[in-house]
C-alpha cells in the first residue's frame, strides 16, 4: 500500500475551485471544494506492475471571474515528490468562445503545460509513474 498526500490552496474572486483525484480511471478522492486550503489523502493498494497515472480533475471555473487552484505539494509514503512534478502535465480546458477567438487571431495555446502546479482554467493534471513504485521513485527522484 502507498499513501499519497496532496496539498492544495486556492484564490478566487467569487466561486472556489473544485477537484477530484483519480488513480488510473478510478476515483480515489471525490469532488472537493477548496475554499482556502485542503489536504487530500488516499491509499493505493494492490498496485500491478506497469504504467499508472494519478490525475487531478480541476473543475468549477465559471470562465469569467478569477480563480486559481494550486497544488502545493505531493508526497508518497512521506516522500516528497517535488523533483518529479516538473515532468507532470496539465491539460487545460480552454474556455469558449475565447479559445476560438484566440485561434482566429493567430494565437496558439499549447495542448498542455509541463510542470504547471497553478491551474486557472478547468482541466486535467497528470502524474504518470510505473510500478514497482519504489524502483520508479529511485530512478526519478
Amino acid at each position: 500500500m502507498i499513501e499519497f498526500v496532496l496539498k492544495f490552496r486556492s484564490k478566487f474572486a467569487e466561486t472556489p475551485p473544485h477537484f477530484t483525484v483519480l488513480h488510473d480511471s478510478n476515483i480515489v478522492y471525490g469532488e472537493t471544494t477548496v475554499a482556502d486550503q485542503h489536504i487530500a489523502t488516499f491509499q493505493i493498494e494492490d498496485l500491478k506492475e506497469g504504467t499508472h497515472v494519478i490525475q487531478v480533475l480541476r473543475t468549477n471555473h465559471d470562465q469569467i471571474t478569477d480563480q486559481l487552484l494550486t497544488l502545493e505539494s505531493i508526497t508518497a509514503d512521506d516522500i516528497d515528490l517535488a523533483k518529479v512534478l516538473s515532468h507532470c502535465k496539465y491539460y487545460p480546458k480552454y474556455p469558449e468562445p475565447w479559445f476560438s477567438e484566440q485561434k482566429e487571431a493567430g494565437v496558439e495555446w499549447p495542448e498542455y503545460f509541463s510542470g504547471s502546479l497553478d491551474w486557472g482554467w478547468n482541466g486535467n493534471w497528470a502524474l504518470v509513474y510505473k510500478a514497482p513504485f519504489y524502483t520508479w521513485l529511485l530512478e526519478n527522484v
